[in-house]
């Protein structure tokens, strides 16, 4: 299986399932298989993943997008297992599970160190499996803890979170960062307070510093030793004699070095005297030996052998080579070991290397440099020619295609314009969105945020909008017609059922509604006020007219119906009301003696004679009158009612 791992920022994001079928895109399209953030330098679409005939390759796609691959910019770049590529702020590391078995298979699992059998007698050293670990020691020299760093990339501070956490409040919350890329790693400071440092001197922030077996990262007054260790130590140390592994190794001044079972050289003061083993209080003996119980005495022999041991072991951790030594110093150069004939053609080849660096032929440079490096690993300053001619041949492809992006853009603009110019003399008030993003189609995919193009866009939808705009004030203008028209026919609705007074006060309010009037309703709703209130006018006086007749006739009971009636066509007309009034009175006046004329007769007896006479005032009178009430009593009384 074949996967892709994603990090942001040196931090692992997400892993991607490879299948060979299937091209995987990367960008910050939303349609890709990989997205990412949109930022700054990421296309679209800005490269694909695909496997043809049996080779997975990474393609850039997008035109002005760009990918590094070993501090390299490719364009495209055949994917084998392990192998890193950027596209930055982020890192994509391939993996493929055959080709890790194919090397497996090939025998590079376990460690080797094999001395060739060549004249200039080197050792050469084969794979080792190695592991890099961390051992955190604060301010009083006290080993806090050691962390074995497992994977790719670690942070260190004192937030929760980080994989290296110290406890200490002058480190900040993400002090630094340890990143691994191939079997090499590297620290860089976060931009803390208190600046990260390797070996005592200051690294700078986001710029990352190699890291060495045995550097030491000290942060304010904290330190973390940094050291690659043969990863199968602890297996190798079991293979060693039993006699031969004890704790304490060699004499140092005034402390023991002492080897813990990480293999790690620890220095301690010493309980015994020099030159003596002993094993500490809270160290457990070694399996199938028993604890001493005296000091035992080192023999030369075993010390000899030991440090034998030690130094074969050391081999495999370190890169085998002492330049310190006497030995190394009496050691010829791989130069001097050269016959004399090639020596002078590699005298020869470094000369036209400096000569062809000099008149700018980067790439003739390189390739006598490369001659030379068949030869010796390196010559005078030959590497920094190579990585100057390097540079040189990087920096003239770099300009030409900077230049074919130059014409590929010219030609992209020329495309773009005249598309923009197409577009715009097709638009209309009527033209919508779907038609432009078809009449851009062929041009959307180079710039789609070319001014031009937002431009049209703002005025198609400017366009679409006052079309939305009018059509929601249409229908605003549709709706408050018909709300007018519901209320006048709620006015015309009252005057039908024969309330005029309230058909009149619903009439009166038309006029002043704040809606569209395009039926005159508020014309006609003020000429129905007039008439109505013409026709209560005339009732009232006709009814008023019957009463004053009434009074004037004596009789009393008619003349307070009309005027009651002539009241109702106008309550407010208080003239009117006050007629009332005084033919009520009248109409009580003219029943009174009647009420006590019965009231005698009761009192004498004659009851028939009274309830006539109470019969009399129900007849004269009506519902509400004063000795109407009385009556009506009285009758109820003797059960004439």
């Amino acid at each position: 299986m074949n996967r892709l791992k994603i990090f942001l920022n040196g931090q692992y994001q997400n892993t991607k399932e490879l299948d060979p079928s299937h091209t995987f895109l990367a960008g910050r399209g939303e349609s890709c298989d990989v997205v990412l953030n949109a930022e700054r330098g990421v296309s679209r679409q800005h490269f694909q993943i695909q496997n043809v005939k049996g080779v997975w390759r990474v393609k850039v796609l997008s035109k002005f997008g760009e990918l590094y691959s070993e501090g390299h910019k490719v364009q495209d770049l055949e994917l084998r297992n392990a192998l890193m590529f950027s596209v930055p702020p982020y890192d994509f590391v391939f993996e493929s599970d055959e080709e890790a078995q194919v090397e497996k298979s090939q025998g590079h699992s376990g460690a080797s160190i094999v001395v060739s059998g060549s004249d200039d007698d080197r050792t050469h050293i084969g794979f080792v499996p190695s592991a890099a670990f961390l051992r955190l020691v604060n301010a009083h020299g006290d080993v806090i803890q050691s962390y074995r760093l497992d994977g790719q990339s670690w942070v260190g501070g004192r937030d929760l979170s980080c994989s290296i956490f110290i406890d200490n409040q002058k480190i900040s919350r993400r002090q630094f960062e340890i990143y691994k890329q191939d079997e090499a790693y590297f620290v860089r400071d976060l931009g803390s307070v208190n600046v990260t440092q390797v070996n005592s001197r200051p690294i700078p922030a986001e710029t990352w510093t190699q890291l060495t077996s045995m550097d030491v990262i000290s942060v304010a007054d904290w330190m973390l030793h940094f050291e690659m260790r043969d990863a199968q130590f602890e297996h190798r140390l079991q293979e060693v004699a039993p006699n031969l592994r004890s704790p304490v190794i060699f004499e140092s001044g005034n402390s023991l070095v002492r080897q813990d079972q990480n293999g790690l050289m620890l220095h301690e003061t010493p309980q015994a005297s020099p030159g003596f083993a002993s094993i500490p209080g809270n160290q457990t003996p070694p399996v199938g030996r028993k604890a001493p119980a005296k000091k035992i005495k080192m023999n030369p022999v075993r010390i000899a052998i030991l440090a034998i041991t030690v130094v074969g072991l050391g081999f495999f951790i370190f890169d085998g080579s002492s330049k310190d030594t006497p030995e190394a110093s009496k050691r010829q150069t791989p130069f001097e070991k050269l016959p004399v004939e090639k020596q002078q053609y590699v005298k020869q080849a470094y000369l036209a290397a400096q000569a062809h660096l000099a008149q700018g032929n980067y790439e003739l440079a390189r390739q006598e440099i490369v001659k030379i490096h068949q030869e010796i690993p390196v010559y005078e300053d030959s590497k920094q020619i190579e990585a100057a001619a390097a540079r040189g041949v990087e920096m003239l492809a770099e300009m030409e295609k900077l230049q074919q992006q130059e014409a590929e853009k010219k030609q992209i603009d020329e495309k773009v314009n005249a598309t923009i110019r197409t577009c715009k003399a097709g638009i209309n008030k009527e033209t919508d969105l779907p038609w432009l993003e078809q009449c851009l189609a062929p041009i959307m995919e180079f710039n789609p945020d070319h001014p031009g193009i937002l431009e049209l866009k703002a005025e198609v939808e400017s366009n679409m909008q006052e079309r939305a705009m009018n059509a929601a004030a249409s229908e605003l203008y549709r709706q408050n017609v018909a709300k007018f028209k519901a209320i006048f026919q709620k006015a015309e609705k009252i005057e039908k059922s024969g309330q005029i007074l309230e058909a009149i006060k619903a009439y009166s309010k038309i006029p002043n509604y704040k809606l569209p009037d395009p039926g005159k309703l508020k014309e006609k709703a003020k000429r129905q006020v007039a008439a109505l209130s013409n026709m209560v006018q005339k009732n009232q006086e006709a009814f008023e007219k019957k009463a004053d007749a009434a009074h004037a006739e004596e009789r009393f009971r008619d003349a307070v119906e009309m005027i009651r009636k002539a009241v109702s066509f106008n309550p407010e007309n208080e003239a009117i009301k006050g007629k009332q009034r005084t033919y009520e009175k009248a109409l009580t006046k003219s029943l009174m003696p009647i009420y006590h004329e019965g009231i005698l007769e009761e009192n004498v007896g004659n009851v028939e004679v009274a309830k006539k006479k109470w019969q009399a005032i129900l007849e004269a009178s009506m519902e509400g009158e004063e000795y109407f009430k009385k009556a009506k009593a009285k009758l109820k009384k003797y059960g004439a009612l």
